[in-house]
């Protein structure tokens, strides 16, 4: 799904590998250097504007691509799939 996700265009860190701890599933990510947007807000007021319009940059792109057709399953599907 993240390859998925990422040919469309959505920023997304790559998954290499799927862990279980007790009944519990998890995915590991690719380790991500970054810094957390808020923290680097309250460090650097002087270039708030700036990070500001970036994160709201990246939201607008992530919520117009469009993944019709792309073999995703809807979340209700999905959601009804892991809950039987």
């Amino acid at each position: 799904m993240c390859l998925t996700l990422d040919l469309a265009g959505v920023p997304t860190a790559i998954p290499y590998d799927m862990v279980r701890v007790g009944e519990s599933c998890g995915i590991v990510f690719e380790m991500v250097k970054a810094d957390v947007v808020g923290k680097k807000m309250m460090n650097e007021p002087e270039r708030f504007d700036e990070y500001a319009k970036k994160y709201a940059e990246t939201f607008r792109q992530i919520h117009t691509i469009s993944l019709a057709g792309k073999g995703l399953p809807k979340t209700h599907k999905k959601a009804a799939v892991e809950s039987a």
